[in-house]
């Protein structure tokens, strides 16, 4: 899911509601207020269709009556917000997450057999190496580095003779989210 996307969509839905309001004043002539909770609004409807003897019916050879068509107009807008509100929680300060891996970002993948630009689910994995044995591992769903390094003391950059770039850093002693192994060199 893009968070570009969601936001678009959701003030698309936010918009509707008052075209929603309006059918539902017109079928039942009830109004409002303006902050009042989309559950509370189901559930006067629902008490509403009670009190006047209207059943809800489903399939072939039935007509909807105008106000279960309302109500399952409302319903549905408070399905599809509910969705949004997850997604806006699932973001966490990124803007994209996969469905099926909440926690992992869409990034680009070296392996693009198909060398079309395809962006997959994944994960930045950042490992603590001192002395050849790995301290910690980190596994978050940021695409950039930028943030993980206030997670470390010291960051080491170094240019190599063939003008790639080695990256070090300094565990800083408490690394939250990671998996910290202490090895003893002398053992």
């Amino acid at each position: 899911m893009w968070k570009k996307a969601v936001s678009k969509n959701e003030q698309k839905l936010r918009a509707k509601l008052p075209v929603i309001l309006d059918e539902i004043y017109c079928a039942y002539g009830v109004r409002f207020p303006e902050k009042t909770p989309v559950n509370d609004m189901i559930a006067v409807l629902s008490s509403l269709m009670t009190k006047l003897g209207i059943k809800r019916v489903n399939g072939k050879r039935h007509h909807k009556s105008c106000y279960q068509k309302a109500l399952e107009k409302l319903e549905e807008y408070e399905a599809k917000l509910s969705q949004y509100e997850l997604y806006n929680r699932l973001f966490d300060g990124r803007n994209s997450f996969s469905k099926t891996d909440n926690d992992a970002t869409f990034m680009h993948m070296k392996e693009d057999h198909m060398r079309n630009g395809q962006l997959k689910p994944g994960y930045n994995i950042q490992a603590a190496v001192e002395g050849e044995y790995i301290l910690g591992i980190l596994k978050n769903g940021h695409i950039s580095d930028a943030h993980i390094r206030m997670l470390f003391k010291q960051v080491n950059v170094h240019q190599n003779e063939d003008k790639s770039i080695d990256i070090s850093f300094e565990m800083n002693g408490d690394w939250e989210g990671s998996k910290a192994i202490y090895v003893d060199p002398r053992a």
